[in-house]
């Protein structure tokens, strides 16, 4: 059994969904040259296609042999994916990623990109597991998924320094603008309140976010976050750094006024005008 987001315009609905497979999408790999030299450096595009239907949501886990290539960077710039449940990360020789497309997808688009470096001569393969993709049809029904490995054969030679790729991650752009929403999901936050949010870097990629509660200072934060301050009555604060370091900052009001606050106002109206009163009661004894 299997639990994802499907995400609509302004709504966020559970479903369980038991697999029925219909229709058909591809996964497959792309990169200039499958014939690589150790100490060489090269991109592997992780691609997606459905030509068909309209996709809104998927994951799954990509490995590859980790005893010739060791990962550099993951870059989920420009991928078809604007909401992430779980980020592109490599762990031992996997990298798993799951994603949701609010509005749907159709078409070709990538997914992200993974940065190798071919660290010993031999044949591996790069390939998929575990994927599956769900339909934009309100019911997330399961799509049959064909995947396509991606073979390699590094050799061992001499490597001069125009074969190596020089990756260029020059990038003065901060992160697109977003704008984050404050709402409840029982499955996730019980009767919490959580902020959702996310954005893309079409350059460098997004690093990490950060997020500030009133005069609380930044800590760490992924999506879907809890907030501490369930009064709502403080300004939230979310920044998003790309791996560049340039940062996109976005701010959200105070939901609710503090209530002390607006006591604090009725009673000064209510002494400024008590004090009025007794002054001009003064002024007319005399």
């Amino acid at each position: 059994m299997f639990k994802i987001v499907i995400i609509t315009s302004s709504l966020f609905i559970f479903f369980v969904c038991f697999g029925v497979s219909v229709q058909a999408a591809d996964l497959f790999f792309y990169s200039e040259s499958n014939t690589i030299k150790t100490g060489k450096f090269f991109e592997l595009d992780v691609l997606f296609n459905s030509p068909d239907d309209m996709i809104n949501a998927l994951e799954g886990e990509l490995y590859f042999p980790q005893n010739l290539l060791s990962v550099i960077d993951i870059r989920e710039n420009n991928s078809i994916i604007n909401f992430w449940l779980e980020k592109p990360v490599v762990s031992a020789n996997k990298i798993k990623f799951s994603g949701i497309i609010p509005g749907g997808y159709q078409g070709q688009g990538n997914l992200f990109k993974v940065i190798f470096r071919a660290d010993n001569s031999g044949k591996g393969q790069i390939a998929a597991s575990d994927v599956r993709i769900l339909l934009n049809d309100g019911y997330g029904t399961d799509v049959a998924v064909s995947i396509e490995p991606f073979d390699i054969d590094i050799s061992e030679e001499t490597v001069s320094p125009e074969d190596i790729l020089v990756v260029d991650i020059s990038d003065q752009y901060p992160p697109e603008p977003f704008t984050p929403i404050i709402t409840k999901i029982s499955d996730i936050g019980g009767d919490n309140y959580l902020l959702i949010f996310a954005t893309q870097d079409k350059s460098s990629g997004i690093d990490y976010y950060q997020i500030k509660e009133g005069y609380s200072p930044f800590i760490d934060a992924t999506s879907p976050y809890i907030l501490r301050n369930q009064s709502l009555d403080k300004k939230i604060i979310i920044k998003a750094v790309d791996k560049s370091g340039n940062i996109r900052q976005v701010s959200i009001a105070p939901v609710y006024l503090n209530h002390w606050y607006e006591n604090f106002v009725f009673f000064a109206i209510i002494v400024a005008v008590a004090g009025l009163l007794i002054v001009g009661r003064i002024r007319w004894k005399k």
